[in-house]
């Protein structure tokens, strides 16, 4: 783990554990495709271990450009980089 937390390095390692972590949770991650990665440093609960990723189901997205993204396919899970735990915050199919 890095010494200085919100590092580039640090996005990278919870996108890397976080997309691992998904099978974990029982989701295909063949069928999603990340949208959204934030760290918690920012929130009330300020934690520079913790970031929050944000997921789309892969048929929710245009093949192209221009096109419309459908409604719900939302997965969001939070990764810990400190334990490597990886949770799921919401899904909406």
């Amino acid at each position: 783990m890095s010494a200085d937390r919100g590092t580039d390095g640090d996005a990278q390692q919870a996108i890397a554990r976080g997309v691992a972590g998904l099978e974990e949770l029982g989701v295909d991650r063949q069928k999603y495709r990340l949208v959204g990665a934030r760290s918690a440093v920012l929130t009330k609960a300020a934690d520079p271990f913790r970031w929050q990723l944000d997921f789309k189901s892969a048929s929710t997205i245009p093949a192209q450009r221009g096109g419309i993204v459908g409604k719900g396919g939302t997965l969001s899970i939070e990764v810990d980089l400190e334990t490597g735990e990886v949770t799921q915050l919401s899904r909406g199919d």
